[in-house]
Formats: structure tokens, sequence, C-alpha cells
């Protein structure tokens, strides 16, 4: 470390290697964020007030929640050079806009605005954006790690966590007026920083630079003293060095409105596409900006001169050709829309025909390679990855008594592409959308896509990185598909114990660009037409199967909902591949030689869901405390209710501190937990089964509906202390409620039994949802073949094509056109639906 009058020098010294001597000229705005009503988190209340009144005697402007926002957006417009400093560590989201009922975070959020036209931020305390403050008597809410991630673009703490050490202030951060030795627990990695300012014993990024745009200066999001601070922790000196950094001025930092960049729209089924990150690339393709769509589709950042290329391509289900620009300094190019297109993805899972090879075992050396696409497969075994379980245990290795430990893996998928891709997609592939427990290396046909995390070369962990959270993106090049032939996915992973796989996501395939109008030509086959919401429903998956059950074909809808499917003689069962979100009936149809099959056409429906939150009038129930054993059952409809108290979840917030443990002086540690909700279903839902999804509990459940279990995740303890525990916070809940468990005109309970094992617990990163999984059944009008509630001549032709082979019937349409319940439409039946349409008879 450099020391007292060395370091002192230093700061005089050193800024002329990191451009220039800093200028004395501050910024024309400068301001600090405080407000007593909302909450800090690791910065105290007394710290926060510290660093304002020191701020604000400097001559900084005074923000609170109410001002903030229309400050980020004066300088967003002026583009002047400014900097604001956050005292409390959590903002407020008048200045963060979470998107959607789930407040969410958002690349659309005036504070990356602020950033992108030349704004500098400046943070003390907490993980950035670990916590918003969703109002002033809300308590503040959990983004976690992954509100860095979207606000900024970047992770803002991957590093190694809870070092306590003192880094090492490099030059660059002597440079910008470092001085103080600040303890570090929270550091990043240096490869997500552009500047490193502070260096911890491990070489990570203890206080650091984003820089969201290329010109010197400007743009700049600046991390320091990352850990808790008290009253005490925030000394003269300390302040001295926070506003030296917010003030540091390197050569080159325009001091005026920034006047030199880019504009463009993004949009999607010719709607703005709203929050979507667009990355701008110099000549030697490093990001020299991270814009964002706004409300509008808009974007725009302020850049140096020179050549770019504007790239709005970062979700693989859609995609635009990029745009190259040259910026000449005092202009601003608005570029042409960009109008995305929706590419086709297959889910690599059972359900859709796909049979997962695995090879686990501890025999495994590390040196084996099983990626070509004829590697024998003799010691492979099936492994069945579904689309709600991609684990190892227990049938890879619980079943077959291999001991869940640590040990090499590879896994091999053969894959046939849709004929329609290698019409009208033949480009690159990418495969994404999965994560893998607990490191990677992807091939496809032989050759490596990709890794994450870094497998040991050998037998044992010497060497082994772990990365078992990041969802995988990896490109495929087209010179290595085979577009009308077998193709091999192989990974050869690392798992490091615990149930290993894909444990939260599961992958999936992707084209990435439209290279032709024209699909495949079919002598033999079927054809259909999606639609949803009375438009075409573009690139969704429709899956044909054969009367034993099997994948027969795999067809993609194109701009016009239109998919086509080439097929041997047979009969078939048609279905659309939808989310959760969204259901369709399923189509039987009869293939004949030489012929192709027109199927009715298929109205995609969305589903109705309700969050089950506050807002919308769900008042969850909860009993926490270290007093329970963990063999207590409160899952029944009727069980008491005596010792639980109203737990508020609500669309920013369901976490169970601090209301449910400190404000009732409760340790936060391993403890039992019961939750109950009563609920009535909503009228009109179809009385099928139903689904409680889209939520986490950390740290492990098993969740029940009236008194039978539907579903768990991790492993509740059995008794009170952690013994047979395991914990899984982050898998999102996807859990089927049988229809014959649901009381359609009473009362219904949820209850869910889980273990909490420190930290804020409860649903920390998402909230639950309850949805139906068929759509209301309309009543019948006899003779509506088309489903328009009237009996016409356009009907009567549906009847008659029916009734001569020309279509098959929907279920729908059998329903309204078989009136004499022999189940099928003939041409008496025909006659009839005319009589009716033109009024002569009433049916």
């Amino acid at each position: 470390m450099l020391g007292g009058t060395l370091l002192a020098l230093a700061t005089i010294l050193l800024p002329c290697l990191f451009g220039g001597p800093a200028s004395a000229q501050a910024p024309k705005h400068r301001a600090v964020y405080r407000d007593a009503a909302y909450g800090t988190n690791w910065v105290s209340a007394g710290a926060a007030d510290a660093i304002a009144s020191y701020f604000t005697a400097a001559g900084y402007e005074l923000l609170d929640a109410s001002t903030i926002r229309a400050w980020l957006d004066a300088r967003i417009k002026d583009r002047e050079r400014a900097v604001l400093i956050n005292s409390h560590d959590v903002l407020p989201d008048t200045a963060l806009d979470p998107a959607g009922a789930a407040l969410a975070p958002s690349p659309n959020n005036p504070i990356r605005r602020f950033l992108l036209a030349g704004g500098r931020l400046v943070q003390v305390g907490d993980i950035p954006f670990y916590l918003h403050a969703p109002g002033a008597t809300a308590s503040n809410a959990g983004w976690a790690d992954n509100g860095a991630r979207i606000i900024l673009g970047r992770t803002a703490c991957n590093g190694t966590r809870d070092l306590s050490d003192i880094p090492t202030i490099t030059a660059a951060g002597a440079a910008w007026g470092l001085t103080q030795d600040v303890v570090s627990v929270r550091p990043n990695k240096v490869d997500q920083v552009d500047i490193v300012l502070s260096e911890n014993s491990v070489g990570e990024a203890s206080a650091w630079v984003q820089k969201l745009i290329n010109v010197p200066g400007r743009g700049e999001f600046v991390r320091l003293a990352d850990h808790g601070l008290g009253t005490g922790d925030i000394t003269p000196e300390l302040l001295d060095d926070i506003k030296r950094v917010a003030e540091y001025t390197p050569t080159g930092t325009p001091t005026g409105p920034l006047d030199t960049g880019v504009t463009g729209t993004v949009t999607l089924d010719g709607a703005p596409l709203v929050g979507s990150e667009v990355l701008i690339k110099d000549e030697s393709g490093r990001i020299a900006a991270r814009a964002a769509t706004d409300a509008q589709g808009a974007f725009f950042a302020y850049l140096l001169p020179g050549k770019y290329t504007v790239d709005p391509n970062v979700d693989p289900t859609y995609g635009a050709a990029v745009a190259n620009v040259t910026l000449d300094a005092g202009k601003v190019v608005a570029l042409p829309e960009f109008q995305m297109a929706r590419f086709p993805s297959i889910s690599l899972i059972k359900e859709n025909g796909f049979q997962w090879l695995a090879n686990i075992s501890p025999d495994l050396r590390g040196d084996e390679d099983f990626s070509a696409p004829n590697a024998a497969e003799a010691d492979f075994v099936p492994w069945n990855v579904t689309a709600s379980n991609g684990n190892f245990t227990p049938d890879l290795l619980d079943a077959r008594g291999i001991p869940n430990g640590d040990m090499h893996v590879w896994l091999r998928l053969h894959i046939t592409l849709p004929p329609e891709w290698g019409a009208r997609y033949r480009g690159p592939l990418r495969l994404y959308g999965f994560n893998f427990n607990a490191s990677d290396e992807t091939f496809f046909n032989g050759k490596s896509i990709g890794k994450t995390g870094v497998n040991p070369p050998g037998p044992d962990r010497t060497g082994f990185t772990r990365d078992a959270d990041t969802i995988r993106n990896y490109l495929v090049p087209a010179d290595l598909v085979n577009w009308d032939g077998d193709n091999v996915i192989a990974i050869h992973g690392y798992h490091d114990g615990g149930t290993g796989g894909f444990t939260s996501a599961r992958p999936k395939l992707a084209a990435t660009v439209v290279s032709s109008s024209t699909g495949p030509t079919i002598t033999t086959g079927l054809q259909g037409t999606l639609t949803l919401d009375g438009k075409p429903a573009e690139a969704i998956t429709v899956r044909v199967t054969d009367a034993q059950g099997a994948v027969a074909a795999i067809a993609t809808t194109d701009k016009d909902g239109k998919f086509a499917a080439s097929l041997a003689p047979g009969t078939y069962k048609v279905e659309p591949q939808l989310t959760i979100d969204y259901a369709a009936t399923s189509a039987n149809a009869t293939v004949e030689a030489g012929k192709v099959t027109t199927l009715p056409p298929f109205n995609v429906v969305k589903l109705p869901s309700v969050a089950l939150i506050k807002e919308n009038g769900y008042q969850w129930l909860a009993y926490i405390s270290p007093d329970l054993m963990g063999d207590e059952d409160f899952s029944a409809p009727n069980a008491s209710e005596a010792s639980f108290e109203p737990w508020n979840v609500t669309a920013g917030n369901g976490n169970f501190t601090p209301d449910l443990l400190d404000a009732k002086g409760i340790p936060n540690g391993d403890m039992h937990v019961w939750l109950r909700l009563h609920l009535t279903i909503p009228s009109g839902w179809g009385h099928g089964d139903l689904r409680l999804y889209g939520f986490n509990f950390n740290a492990s459940d098993e969740t029940f509906f009236n008194g039978k279990s539907i579903g768990k995740t991790g492993v509740n303890p059995p008794g009170p202390d952690r013994t047979g525990f395991t914990r899984d916070a982050d898998t999102i809940r996807n859990y089927r409620i049988p229809a014959d468990l649901v009381n359609w005109t009473g009362n219904n309970v949820i209850a869910i039994h889980g273990y909490h094992d420190g930290g804020t617990g409860g649903f920390t990163a998402a909230r639950p949802m309850l949805g139906a999984t068929v759509s209301a059944v309309p009543a019948v009008v006899k003779g509506d073949l088309n489903g328009d509630g009237k009996v016409a001549i356009a009907d009567t032709t549906i009847a008659l094509k029916i009734a001569v082979g020309l279509v098959t019937a929907s279920p729908a349409q059998l329903a309204a056109g078989d009136l004499n319940g022999d189940g099928k439409i003939a041409i008496n039946e025909v006659t009839q639906i005319l009589r009716a349409a033109v009024g002569l008879v009433t049916l």
C-alpha cells in the first residue's frame, strides 16, 4: 500500500499516466440524493445524512425521491456534464422505472439514460441495484445480483465475497483521487469493469468504474466502499475521496453538452420493443456504448467520433440486421428503424422427441473426448430431460448407485433440424436458454462453440471454476450445421455434487437469420395455420406425433402463421407448443399418399392467470419461528391458523424481513416456516388442471393445495436443525394442481412448508402466480362452425368441406356441426346448416 505522504504525492503525479492532470473545472450540475423517508441498506441513516451534509455544504443540490426524476430528465435533455452522489445505496423507483406489476428491473430506466447522456453516478455501500425502494411506506424490495446486470448491462458483484481484506489502490485509483484504506466485501471481476480503482488480495475490483459510453470522463458508474457504512465510518478523509472521484476530470473530457451520437428505434410485430439493449461496437469490436430502448422503442448514445456497428440483437428469439454508421464530430445520426423478425426455436426436451444420452462416472479422468458426431456411445445411457426436470438425480446417480460427488460428465444429443429451417433460416444457429451445474464446454458436430466456468483438466477439482447459474448462449456457425441429416450436440461438464445437470432451465436451439421467405415444398403431409388474437402467430413450434406417440415432425409457423410437415401416410396428432400462458386445441389428422391434408385453423388463446399478491386482494398468512420442529402439518384446508399472522406479499416485495422477523425480534437464522393462502377460483376459468408457478422460495419448500402435496423443490430438513437440508432458493417453481383437488365454487387453501436458512427469505425473486391450463369452454352454437356466434353461409361452406373430406373438423367444429350426435358431419347436416343460414329453420 502507498501510505501517507507518498500516496498524497501520487494523487498529484499519477494522473499524468491516466489521461493527464485532473482539471479544476467541476461538473456543471452536481447533486446528492438523500430522502429520510426512504430506506437505506448497508449505509446507515446516520451515514447517509453525513454524506448528504458534506456534499450540500460543498454546493451540491439536494435531491429526494420526489425531485430526483426531474433532475435526471433535465440532464438527459441538456447532456451537460453532471454528477450524482447516491448517499443511500438504495435508489427510489422514481429513478428506476421498474417494469410491470412485478416491479422488475428494466434496461429502460432514467439512470441508464442519464449515463448514456454523459452523466456520472457514484455509489457506496451495498451491491448496486441489489435493492430498490418502491415507496416511502414500503420496505426495500429485492432484485439481488440481477438488478445491476439489467439496469447497467453488466454485473456489479461477481467476485469473491466476504474476504474483508484491505484492497490496494491502483495507479488509476490514485489518479482519480483515492487515498483511504477501505475494507472490501463485495468485489467485482475485473472483466466486468472498465477501470479498476482498487484491487483486493485475489486480483478483483473492489472500487471500480463501468463506462456506458466511450467518451473520456463521461457516462460513468462508479462504485466505492463496497461494505457496510455506519456513521463512524464516514470520516472527512473518506468524504474527500468521494468528492475527488465525483469531480475527477481526465484529459479529453468534454466540459459542455455532448453533441456526437446516434439515435434509432426498434420494433417487434409492428410495436415498439421496450426495454431492450442495443450494443454499439467500435471498429475493434469493443462495446463502446450500452444503449436501451424506451417506452417508444427509441434509443440513443453519445460517443466519440468514429465508425461503429449498432447491434440490437440481444434476445435469441428475434433479430434484425446490424447497422454500420460513421459519426462525425458535432452530428447526431438517426438510423433507419430496426424491424425485428421472430426466429423459430425448439426446446430440446423429451416431450419434443429429443433423447439425451449421458456418461457420468467417477471413472472419467477428464481427458476423454466424446465430441465427434461418430464418437462411441457404448458407455452412455438415456437421460430424460423434460420441461420440468433436467436434474441428474435421482435417475443418473442414485438409481445406479453412483456416489454424488466430484466427477466429469459427457452429454450427447442427436438432432435432425425441421426441413423449413434449411429452406428459410440457413444461417448460424443459437444454442441457448439453459444452465449447467456446474461448468461446461459445449460442442456442435465436433467443434467447440462455447464454455462457461472451467472444467478441471484431471479427475479432481484442481483448476475447476464453478458457474452453475449463468444461462448459456452459444452461437453455432452455419458451416457446422448439417441441414438435411444428423447433428450432434455434445457437452463436457463437471458435476461437483448436488442435483446437477440443467437444473434451472433446459436447452433450446434457435435460428438467427431469415434467409428466404419460401418454405419447403411437400407432396405428402399436412399443413395448417395458427392465429393469436386474430393475427398470424409467427415462430410457433408445432409438434406432430404418430399413432404410437413418437414425434414424427417438428414444424414452425412463418410470418403468415402457416406451417407444413412432410410425413409418411398415417394418422397423426398435431399440437402447437406454447408457453405456460397460452393454449390451443390439438388436432388429429389422417395423411394419405400423394396428398397434403389441410387442418382447420388453430386459434391460440391466452390462458387466465392472476398474481397472488396484496394488490389483487390476496392475503398470505405466515408462521415462522425457531420453535417449529419440522414435523408439524398445516397443509389441510381447516388446519389451525392460531399461530399465523398476516404477511403482505406485494408486487415489489416478497421478503420475510423486516416485517416477519426483525419487527418481532426473531433471530434471522435456520428455522421452518409455514405459509397459507385462502382463495376462490375466479369465475369463468376452465375446469381443468391449474398451475401454481412463477415464484421462487428461499430456500426449500413443499407445496400443498387443499391438503395434497403438489410439488417440492430442494429438501426441507426433517427436524429442527439443518440435517438433511438441501437448498434451492433460485429455481422458479412450476407446480401442477389436479382439477379434482379444486373447489371451483368456494374456498381453496395453498399451504407451503418451507425452510428459511437466513438472509431475506420468502418469495425473494418472484411472487406466486395461479393460472389455468385450459381456456373457458364457450357455449356451443349449433351450426356455427367458424365461431363467430351466428349461423351463416360461411359455416355451410366449412361443413361441406368437412363432409366431403377436404378438411378435418376441429373438436369445436365437430361439436357445432354434428347435429345428430353420430360423431361426424355428413351431407344431411350440411343441408340443415344451410337451411338455418337462410332463415328457414332454427337449430
